[in-house]
């Protein structure tokens, strides 16, 4: 998170550069911070996967409790 848009665009382009593979991704506004935020996960265990290939290359990234919406169940 930042103030400065242009910071969290530059960190968007750079965190699709190094993780192409298609994950979530969202900005936006919480005044008075600019924030990016990726990943819909369902279980910690996930997110806590992802947190640490991410903090590879973001070493200052964290978990941020959210509501998502459940994964749909396939017969």
């Amino acid at each position: 998170f930042n103030t400065d848009r242009s910071i969290i665009d530059d960190t968007k382009a750079n965190f699709l550069k190094l993780f192409p593979k298609k994950i979530q991704n969202y900005t936006l506004y919480q005044q008075p911070y600019w924030k990016f935020r990726v990943g819909n996960f369902y279980r910690e265990i996930d997110a806590l996967v992802s947190l640490k290939e991410i903090r590879t290359y973001f070493p200052d990234a964290f978990i941020v409790p959210d509501n998502i919406k459940r994964p749909s169940i396939s017969n």
